[in-house]
């Protein structure tokens, strides 16, 4: 428990609330959330469909802003910042991994993971060499030339872990990472993520609904009708009850 708490907080959500209106009608997503996720831990965000784990991790994300509360994301009050600056945090402190890979297919695949490093402003061969260098860590050094068409699912994902991780981010944020893959693959896709992403330095938030991955996280937070009803630690590894 010491250990926890010694780690630095990456993310802090205090009392946010998030509403959607249309038609007429509004509907309350988040109803109260108070979360904190500390850096080198991979924290699972997990519950039924439409619980507002999604709405969560946009919010923490700087995608969304909340109807209310306060949220910090590395520190910084995202309520302080204007749309550009919450862009350029996205760019570079935060990496995003998402349910359906989000693949340029015109791009090969070193040209995929070297996107976020031309979009900063990086040169074309700086960016290609540290994309290359980037998909060695996550087992596709070889790979750099083909169209990710030519990949399997699980390869693709790992293709995103690397773009994600690319410009070195202290928050990686993953949206049902294994939902498109079988068991195996899924296994591999969290193993390479807990053994590539996470660092002392970095924390990993994944939006799940799947229980497979359990046994990777170090936290386990469940989510109810927009609240958080359970927030448990883990050891990786075993299986969560």
């Amino acid at each position: 428990m010491n250990e926890q708490i010694s780690q630095p907080v990456i993310v802090r959500c205090q009392n946010i609330t998030k509403d959607f209106e249309g038609g007429g009608v509004k509907v309350r997503a988040l109803r109260g959330i108070d979360l904190e996720i500390r850096s080198g831990q991979l924290t699972l965000l997990v519950g039924p469909s439409g619980c507002g784990k999604t709405t969560l991790l946009s919010i923490i994300a700087g995608i969304l802003a909340p109807t209310s509360g306060m949220v910090e994301t590395l520190g910084q009050s995202l309520a302080t910042l204007n749309a550009n600056q919450r862009a350029r945090m996205r760019l570079h402190s935060i990496g995003f991994v998402f349910q359906q890979f989000n693949l340029v297919p015109t791009l090969s695949v070193a040209e995929n993971v070297a996107l976020p490093m031309l979009i900063a402003g990086f040169s074309n061969s700086e960016a290609l060499k540290s994309a290359e260098e980037h998909l060695t860590k996550v087992g596709l050094g070889e790979f750099g030339q083909q169209s990710p068409s030519r990949l399997s699912g699980g390869q693709q994902q790992r293709v995103a872990f690397a773009r994600a991780l690319v410009l070195g981010p202290k928050l990686i944020v993953c949206d049902e990472p294994t939902s498109a893959l079988d068991a195996k693959t899924g296994h591999l896709v969290m193993q390479t993520l807990r053994t590539v992403a996470l660092r002392p330095d970095r924390a990993v938030a994944v939006v799940t609904h799947d229980p497979r991955v359990y046994e990777f996280a170090d936290r386990i937070v469940t989510m109810e009708d927009g609240r958080v009803i359970s927030d448990t630690t883990h050891t990786p590894g075993r299986p969560s009850e």
